[in-house]
């Protein structure tokens, strides 16, 4: 769960002015975004901003990926309509240069939703690729037991991928009383940057290829 997040965006046209008398200029203006929202990424080409976001409408996942323009308006929920996600978190979206997609992070199928396990932390996520629209969603990357995938970003031109990744440092440590760690190990070790070369096709699927960690 996303927790209290806010999203503050500036914007040349606001739909919501706070402290615009200081400066009297629209650009300084902020416009507020809908709560239970974070891990924002922009689309320059098109406009469109991607966030995940809780959805009380699904209770049986954490969070969904949502569209939307700057300011605030035209507001999609992208993963609700993909219906090839699996199920449980969908979350930390970029975009794809080309804006026709983003890169995502979901469950695999060791996640037990601990909060070692969500999008913000990244044990157990696995990348997905899903379209603007919603209209599809294919898988990228899987990982194993107490492996894991954060934060991925695609190059500028769209042909490479850089994410974080982990793998099990095959070591435990003492546990706090009702905060279990994935396989009893430190959650902060194992994490290595990884980056691939990354190809799709008209009709996809996409393709990490050359990885180097």
């Amino acid at each position: 769960m996303l927790g209290g997040m806010w999203v503050l965006l500036l914007a040349a046209a606001c739909t919501q002015r706070v402290d615009c008398a200081v400066t009297g200029l629209a650009s300084d203006c902020e416009t507020l975004l809908p709560t239970e929202a974070g891990r924002v990424d922009w689309c320059h080409a098109e406009d469109l901003i991607a966030a995940d976001r809780y959805d009380a409408r699904s209770p049986e996942v954490d969070a969904e990926i949502w569209t939307m323009k700057p300011d605030g308006s035209d507001a999609t929920c992208i993963s609700c309509l993909a219906t090839e996600l699996p199920g449980g978190i969908r979350g930390q979206p970029a975009w794809h240069p080309s804006c026709g997609f983003l890169v995502v992070q979901v469950e695999s199928e060791d996640n037990q939703g601990t909060l070692y396990e969500t999008v913000a932390w990244g044990i157990h996520n696995e990348l997905w690729l899903l379209a603007a629209d919603g209209s599809w969603a294919e898988p990228l990357l899987d990982v194993e037991a107490l492996e894991g995938a954060l934060h991925p970003q695609f190059s500028s031109d769209g042909g490479h991928l850089f994410w974080a990744s982990r793998s099990s440092t095959s070591e435990t440590v003492p546990q706090l009383p009702g905060n279990p760690t994935p396989g009893r190990e430190n959650p902060w070790e194992g994490w290595f940057l990884s980056h691939a070369t990354f190809s799709r096709g008209a009709d996809g699927p996409g393709e990490l290829s050359a990885r180097v960690d």
